[in-house]
């Protein structure tokens, strides 16, 4: 009889010390769920962020090349008339 009451009170240690474990292990999935929820939502803030700003160099890129366009048009003009105003004095 003593060595059931031993075997029991063996069992109900471990189903404690089990229940704690569970407990502890619990808590710290739910703290690194709430933890991984947090840095997602970071995460996500800084790639909308990172888009905007692709977003604004995609369309200044835009207006540079525009403006490379008609520069070089321009300078193509001009040497043109450079040509024109050179042969004409010679």
């Amino acid at each position: 009889m003593e060595r059931l009451e031993e075997v029991e009170r063996q069992h109900n240690e471990l189903m404690k010390q089990h229940e704690e474990e569970l407990l502890n292990v619990t808590t710290q999935h739910q703290s690194n769920m709430s933890s991984y929820e947090s840095q997602l939502g970071q995460h996500a803030d800084t790639i909308c962020m990172l888009e905007q700003q692709l977003d604004i160099c995609v369309s200044k890129n835009k207006d540079h090349q525009h403006e490379i366009t008609v520069l070089n048009a321009t300078n193509t003009s001009q040497q043109i008339l450079i040509f024109i105003l050179d042969y004409s004095v010679s």
